[in-house]
């Protein structure tokens, strides 16, 4: 595995244009998530819940992106026990 860039380089990151047209693009991807999306289905609730879970997992991929995208790497650090 490659090693975590530096301090420096996260800044310059943080600072780039196409970082802040990212975040822009993914925070309103979060905000629209739901909007169109038809979870319910009548008198099929295992469907329902499948389309659930999966509309969660991949908002949760998303809020982690866009927290590793403004600077917070906790989500995809790795402990330094492992």
């Amino acid at each position: 595995m490659k090693s975590k860039p530096s301090q420096e380089q996260i800044k310059e990151w943080l600072e780039s244009p196409v970082n802040e047209y990212l975040t822009g693009l993914i925070s309103t991807h979060i905000e629209n998530f739901n909007d169109g999306v038809d979870s319910y289905h009548p008198f099929e609730p295992q469907k329902t819940q499948e389309i659930l879970a999966g509309l969660n997992g991949a908002l949760g991929a998303w809020e982690d992106i866009l927290d590793v995208l403004e600077g917070d790497w906790t989500a995809v650090e790795e402990d330094e026990d492992e």
